[in-house]
């Protein structure tokens, strides 16, 4: 008598996808989460909306005192392991499960330091209240960590739907806490209520998504090979942290709480939305890439196209919010924080160049290159603090001037320089998006220049034509040339037979 087999277990690292899979896979994915960023900026920016009105300038500096610090932490929380486990082209259950009580171990000795750190940090700004917010969000770091290696795992199977889905409702559910406990009068503590809700929120969908376990305790025989490439991964992180942050941690030594919480919701008001653009990009691009390493004409054209695509999702908006910057100040953060206005402004013009300086650390994680990552953002972060120190002597308008300008001239090129000297996308590809950009640019900002004058409309009437213009403008100059037209067609052909499988 024969008994028939079990049912074959579930390979949770494998990717069985051709070129046209893979190809058609991302395009899903790039619907998938396109539209789950909407939906999550317009939970962003009504939430903000609502809390600048609910809690003050000063309970957002305390928050923004601290913000740096856990960052500075969170940047060595997983030793840049999530990115191994995208990266890798084989992976094995021992070899996983390493890595994830290895992540473990180590958030939970950050969290420890922390908290033990925060009477310090509260001596150093003069505001007691600095200790139990910092020991509060410790508690982040080892909760934080339990949910890297499922949404690696989802990343690495291109299982973009499931991830957006949670990315959602995680946003959604710490949202409504944070709202709920500034209504009931809880000031600053609803900030650290909402973040640690979506957080937990978070881990439980991506462990419900993700249908690994890990193994017993144990190292692996490639364990100090990842380590070595999570290791570069974070020094290329610690020198972003860097750049995001330096600036609030000088800010608030030298000026104290209350420019702090005026600077810290402009930069918010900006990154936020960008960031939830360029991050479920990122999702997508990185297994991609990493996946088309071995086809070097495919992966250039695949990078090309979704780098296109991010610059026409982002540069539109930014130049509407340049040109509008104290409209937009006054529409969405209200009355009390009108004087964030140039502030804002520029640090729009630094976000001009978001999308493609972070699209150029795709090139350095897909092709395996943490090293070269890790030497050219340390020397681009030197810059930014320099520009931040130059800047605070003159306040918090001169910090997002100097900041801005160093950001697009110097340390976006130098970055985009970094990243092509080698490999299937080269200098002059950067160059030719670059240059198409910025002339295209120029003429939409022009364009919203002339808008503004010829109908002075006011408030959100303004921003809503502003960004008609902007985006159709860039329309119609996609359509105009032929190289930019070709490539729209050409990804909207694509989309074709992916709604057919």
């Amino acid at each position: 008598m024969t008994t028939s087999p079990g049912p074959a277990p579930i390979d949770h690292f494998g990717v069985a996808l051709d070129n046209a899979g893979l190809k058609h896979r991302s395009i899903r994915g790039s619907m998938v989460t396109a539209l789950s960023q909407v939906l999550k900026l317009v939970i962003s920016l009504g939430s903000q909306v609502v809390i600048a009105r609910l809690l003050f300038p000063s309970d957002f500096g305390l928050l923004a005192m601290v913000y740096p610090i856990i960052g500075f932490i969170q940047v060595f929380n997983d030793l840049g392991l999530g990115q191994v486990i995208i990266q890798r082209p084989a992976l094995e259950q021992a070899q996983v499960s390493a890595l994830f009580w290895i992540n473990i171990a180590l958030s939970g000795a950050l969290a420890f330091i922390v908290i033990l750190l925060s009477p310090l940090a509260a001596w150093v700004y003069g505001e007691p209240r600095v200790t139990g917010i910092m020991a509060s969000l410790a508690l982040i770091l080892p909760i934080a960590a339990l949910g890297i290696h499922p949404v690696a795992l989802l990343t690495r199977q291109m299982k973009f739907g499931l991830l957006a889905r949670n990315e959602v409702a995680a946003a959604l559910i710490g949202v409504i806490v944070t709202i709920a406990t500034a209504w009931l009068g809880m000031s600053y503590w609803s900030l650290v209520l909402g973040q640690l809700c979506s957080t937990v929120s978070s881990d439980i969908l991506g462990w419900a998504a993700c249908k690994w376990r890990p193994s017993r305790p144990a190292l692996h025989s490639e364990s100090k090979a990842d380590l070595k490439f999570g290791g570069n991964v974070t020094g290329a992180n610690l020198a972003n942290y860097i750049t995001t942050s330096s600036d609030n941690i000088i800010i608030g030594v030298m000026n104290g709480k209350v420019p702090l919480g005026l600077y810290d919701r402009s930069y918010r008001l900006v990154v936020q939305p960008v960031s939830q653009m360029i991050a479920p990009i990122s999702r997508v691009a990185l297994p991609l890439l990493s996946r088309l390493a071995d086809s070097p004409d495919a992966y250039r054209v695949a990078y090309l196209r979704i780098a296109r695509a991010l610059m026409l999702l982002t540069v539109p908006g930014m130049l509407v919010c340049i040109a509008n910057a104290q409209t937009m100040i006054d529409v969405f953060l209200g009355d009390r924080w009108h004087d964030a206005g140039p502030v804002f402004g520029w640090i729009c013009v630094g976000g001009l160049t978001s999308a493609i300086y972070s699209s150029a650390v795709w090139l350095f994680i897909s092709q395996g290159r943490t090293r070269d990552m890790r030497n050219v953002l340390t020397v681009a972060s030197v810059l930014n603090l320099a520009s931040f120190l130059a800047g605070s002597f003159w306040g918090i308008v001169t910090v997002a001037a100097a900041a801005a300008i160093v950001f697009v001239l110097v340390t976006t090129p130098l970055v985009v320089f970094g990243a092509t000297r080698s490999g299937p996308v080269r200098t002059r590809d950067m160059a030719a998006l670059l240059a198409t950009f910025s002339i295209g640019g120029a003429l939409v900002y022009a364009m919203l220049l002339v808008e503004a004058h010829a109908f002075p409309l006011r408030g959100l009437a303004q921003i809503i034509v502003a960004t008609l213009v902007a985006y159709g403008g860039f329309a119609m100059l996609t359509m105009a040339i032929p190289a930019e037209r070709r490539a729209a067609l050409s990804a909207i052909n694509a989309v074709r037979p992916a709604r057919n499988n």
